[in-house]
């Protein structure tokens, strides 16, 4: 197959390994070590998580934490008009809005292992609920299926700030289930909680401010 410029590559983790190892990627070999490759997410010696594209040089974003204690972990890794986004846990860890496109070529996507950029060629590590997408999913789409596989919510708001005054949005927060119950929200300033998706507060002073 050709190589796609817009996609999102999904799949969940669990390692202890201080090796590191290719997790997924597009290479030109169906076996073996591929001599062209990129598209790929994989574990550095450290346990950090890598995502790269190729475009005439590697472009890579890192996450800043490590993900080999031993537990499940959720990796996402978009690629679209919108540049390179890396998720880990349903949390955004990177991003490359300058890169929208890979080098053109035609392969195979390789879970597991294959040629990399850093660490052991293959990965020393359970890998489950592989998934490839013709698309990039979107935040709410990942935070969702993070939540649908964990049975943890996912609260996430966005804050507006004039002066004293300010607008919080919850909208983007999603319950396993597809329904949220409701909201609560504290301020910090030892006022009452606020309710619903969106609300409105003014602080009584610059201190008190988030």
């Amino acid at each position: 197959m050709t190589a796609p410029d817009t996609f999102s590559l999904e799949l969940w983790f669990n390692t202890t390994s201080t090796a590191g190892g290719k997790l997924i990627g597009f290479g030109n070999a169906a076996t073996g070590a591929s001599s062209t490759y990129d598209r790929h997410i994989w574990l550095d010696n450290a346990g950090k998580l890598n995502f790269g594209v190729y475009t005439g040089a590697s472009n890579t974003i890192t996450s800043t934490s490590a993900y080999n204690d031993g537990q499940w972990h959720h990796v996402v890794a978009t690629l679209s008009s919108g540049g390179m986004l890396l998720y880990a846990d349903s949390v955004r860890v990177g991003a490359n809005a300058g890169v929208t496109t890979g080098q053109g070529n035609t392969g195979y996507w390789r879970v597991g292992g294959d040629s990399t950029w850093g660490g052991a060629q293959y990965v020393t590590a359970k890998i489950d609920e592989v998934a490839i997408y013709g698309a990039a999913l979107s935040s709410t789409q990942i935070k969702r299926h993070y939540a649908s596989a964990t049975g943890v919510p996912a609260a996430t708001f966005t804050s507006t700030m004039s002066g004293l005054a300010g607008t919080f949005d919850g909208t983007g927060s999603v319950d396993y289930d597809g329904s949220i119950a409701g909201w609560s929200w504290n301020f910090g300033d030892g006022t009452a909680a606020g309710t619903g998706a969106t609300v409105s507060h003014t602080y009584a002073s610059p201190a008190a401010t988030p």
